[in-house]
């Protein structure tokens, strides 16, 4: 029996890595790819990319053609990522509904699924407390648009499990940090305006990152080795701003910042940091919901995907160096 593989938002961050991974290991890989996406010349050749969006039922039915005795595994990347506080009817059509939809086609097809969600889908604990897998995923737990989404999509991955027999499993990474980011996300926006001069001070905070790399070797590793209806937290090193800035001015020689305001104070100067950045028609860095994130509790234990996924997330030094070191080839960051 051949195994084909199949990969949603193929041109984003983790399921670009994911398709090249696959492909490195001689897997047959099809991505379902936007219609309008400039970015599918930069997936590896090999790769059979089907024009389409989790939305449209006959693309779907593209997507999902398969030959006779093909076992069909599908991962599930594709989403809107946004840092709104409410919840965003596009983002949940995407989110929510491209789910329900890919779950459909998977129980159809009897296909394998694996399932990106992200660790925003995971209930908040207070400070002090390591956040693991819960049972439970509910949107009215969680904080933000893009997280209850996430939550809501992953309820309806697992009580597919339950009820239909789907076979998945959930993959629950945190911030993405290293090299490949073509879409420019919010981590990468901050190297560069960290390049350019444009972040005068830090703030006092930080998050959990993982090598997109080591999360797509984890994402890859569940579909042979992850339970069904199992989910896994893949996280790295919690990371404060000071300390990424710090390896962005001592490994990499960019300048030194040496003012860092908490919180409160940073969204006191919120409206003029927005206003900036809508002047150059760019994402900000930080926004509200930003600033909470980077308030709140971001310790996860990834012991469980660990164990059972060989997951091995690398230092975070090592990601963002390389990161810079892409973003610098691509003409992107300049050091002079």
């Amino acid at each position: 029996m051949a195994t084909q593989y199949l990969v949603t938002g193929a041109t984003g961050f983790l399921g670009g890595h994911v398709v090249r991974q696959l492909v490195a290991q001689g897997h047959r890989v099809r991505a379902l790819v936007l219609p309008d996406d400039r970015t599918a010349s930069t997936l590896p050749e090999g790769t059979q990319i089907v024009p389409g969006d989790v939305l449209d039922t006959d693309s779907l039915k593209r997507f999902f053609d398969k030959r006779a005795g093909d076992q069909l595994v599908v991962i599930h990347c594709a989403s809107i990522i946004t840092m709104r506080w409410e919840v965003d009817e596009r983002v949940r059509a995407v989110n929510v509904g491209g789910t329900r939809k890919i779950i459909k086609f998977c129980l159809q097809n009897n296909a394998r699924l694996v399932y990106v969600s992200s660790v925003h889908a995971i209930p908040e604990a207070p400070h002090g407390h390591t956040m693991t897998e819960p049972d439970v995923f509910d949107p009215a737990l969680v904080e933000g648009g893009y997280a209850k989404t996430k939550a809501e999509a992953t309820r309806a991955v697992m009580d597919s499990v339950k009820k239909d027999g789907l076979r998945a499993s959930t993959v629950h990474p945190s911030g993405l940090c290293g090299p490949g980011d073509t879409q420019g996300g919010y981590f990468t926006q901050m190297f560069i305006d960290y390049a350019a001069g444009n972040i005068p001070a830090g703030v006092v905070g930080g998050y959990g990152f993982a090598d997109v790399r080591d999360v797509a070797a984890a994402v890859i590793a569940c579909v042979e080795k992850g339970r069904i209806g199992v989910p896994y937290v893949l996280d790295g090193d919690y990371v404060t701003v000071r300390q990424i800035f710090d390896v962005l001015h001592r490994d990499l020689g960019m300048r030194k910042t040496r003012l860092y305001v908490p919180l409160w104070v940073a969204r006191l100067f919120l409206p003029l940091f927005t206003a900036w950045y809508r002047m150059r028609n760019q994402k900000p860095v930080f926004n509200s919901y930003s600033l909470y994130t980077l308030g709140v509790n971001g310790s996860f234990s990834s012991n469980r995907a660990r164990t059972e996924l060989g997951f091995a997330p690398r230092p975070y030094q090592e990601s963002m160096a390389d990161a810079v070191r892409w973003l610098i080839a691509q003409g992107r960051i300049s050091l002079n």
